[in-house]
């Protein structure tokens, strides 16, 4: 039996098990099926993603709020992803615009993106957007929620030196020391990108300055090894040990060839030796 002389019903189930280019070779067969098979294609580009990159993000990055509408009226799926090409695209303008959006559909339908596996509440302290940070609490969004690899958005934001959404999270009543999965907290990530100013503030509410993660290395061990040494300073002045070995058996100052901080070190000994 010719395939165009099928009932509609039946080709409509053999499109089905189609994937999205396979039903676009077959859409072009003839007008007829063409008009059959568009609204499936349709369903295709809302829910599917090309080169990492969904419908939805592509509004967003271009501010068009009428199609982000559009596109969640559909059902599309709600996906931030972080493909770079097109993440260095996006304004904190757009990322409000989609997060107000998304929010209006509820706070527990926006997903987590694929690749960095942020929810919203994640991307709004990455980029420090404080107001959405906020708003995105108060619709219910679970300040503890965590990423694939056990990330707060405190963590986020402290990896930024986002200071103001840190704030706003500590405020909130975000675990100060939570851990991801390798026991890596937020002051660890505050030390490794230099930012003293959240480093500063993490220490303030409470943070454990000699946190280890799974290698046992500690914050110390950390500002050493991406050399911002003006952050570990500011850690040994605030009474980082200085004497914990990591796994591997090293403390944080074997390496060190900075005079300020070795002249630090030999005064906090002399200061304990002054105590016995």
């Amino acid at each position: 039996m010719p395939l165009l002389s099928l009932p509609n019903e039946l080709l409509l189930q053999i499109a089905e098990t189609l994937n999205a280019a396979h039903t676009y070779t077959f859409l072009r067969t003839n007008r007829r099926i063409c008009s059959l098979l568009a609204p499936l294609l349709l369903n295709f580009a809302l829910r599917e993603d090309r080169h990492c990159v969904t419908a939805l993000y592509i509004a967003a990055t271009d501010g068009n709020v009428k199609m982000i509408r559009l596109l969640l009226e559909k059902g599309t799926n709600i996906r931030i992803t972080d493909h770079d090409e097109i993440r260095r695209g996006v304004t904190p303008d757009n990322v409000d615009k989609l997060l107000k959006l998304l929010l209006e559909q509820g706070p527990h339908s926006i997903i987590q993106d694929r690749y960095r596996g942020g929810t919203a509440l994640h991307w709004a302290a990455d980029y420090g957007h404080e107001t959405m940070t906020k708003l995105l609490l108060e619709r219910g969004m679970t300040i503890a929620a965590k990423d694939p690899f056990g990330q707060t958005a405190l963590q986020w934001a402290a990896a930024e030196g986002q200071k103001g959404v840190v704030k706003l999270l500590l405020e909130s009543g975000v675990d100060v020391n939570g851990k991801d999965y390798d026991y890596i907290t937020a002051l660890h990530r505050a030390v490794e990108c230099g930012c003293d100013d959240v480093v500063q503030l993490l220490l303030e509410k409470g943070a454990n300055i000699d946190a280890q993660d799974i290698e046992r290395t500690t914050p110390l061990h950390w500002a050493i090894a991406t050399d911002n040494l003006a952050t570990a300073k500011l850690l040994m002045e605030t009474g980082a040990d200085y004497t914990i070995r990591n796994r591997r058996g090293f403390m944080p100052l074997d390496s060190v060839t900075d005079e300020s901080l070795l002249a630090l070190s030999k005064l906090h000994t002399s200061e304990l030796d002054t105590v016995d």
